[in-house]
Parts: C-alpha cells; sequence; structure tokens
C-alpha cells in the first residue's frame, strides 16, 4: 500500500518539478532573447565601426 502511494508522490513531484522547470526555462528566455539581440547588435555596430 505504502509503496503504491509513495509512486503516486514520486509522480506527482516529478509532473511539479516538470512543469517548474518548464515554466522558469520560458522566463529565462524572455529575459535572455532580447539580451541576446541587444548583444548581436552591439556586435554588429562594433564591426561596422571597424
Amino acid at each position: 500500500m505504502m509503496a503504491g502511494v509513495a509512486q503516486i508522490l514520486a509522480r506527482v513531484l516529478y509532473f511539479v518539478v516538470f512543469i517548474h522547470v518548464h515554466y522558469i526555462f520560458e522566463k529565462l528566455r524572455r529575459y535572455v532573447t532580447p539580451t541576446m539581440k541587444e548583444l548581436n547588435k552591439a556586435v554588429e555596430d562594433a564591426e561596422f565601426d571597424v
């Protein structure tokens, strides 16, 4: 009986962690993507200056 409960809890925990990791990854991507665009633009500007 306890093994079954533990298995269900493990699945729920895995599911919750998976969703949170995905959510955090999406947030990070929203923050990182504009930063990468800014960096690319800065690099392009620097190349044009040369």
